[in-house]
């Protein structure tokens, strides 16, 4: 029987998998850096790191209080 597996949750608020594509794109993980990768182009939906999809770059704005379709 398959049992799903759960989103660990990090300090931060982020799941680790977001966290960790926000670092591979080479953005710290703090709303100010992330809020400027979101307005300077770095993050984006379906953008290089593996896994950054609609659905990742939602939960990023949600966290760092950006509109996503704004951008």
């Amino acid at each position: 029987m398959l049992v799903p597996m759960k989103s660990i949750i990090l300090p931060n608020g982020l799941t680790r998998r977001t966290a960790d594509c926000i670092k591979r794109v080479g953005v710290k993980v703090n709303k100010k850096a992330v809020i400027k990768a979101i307005r300077d182009g770095t993050l984006y939906t379906n953008c290089i790191p593996r896994h950054y999809g609609p659905a990742t770059h939602r939960e990023v704005c949600s966290w760092a209080g950006v509109e996503p379709t704004a951008h």
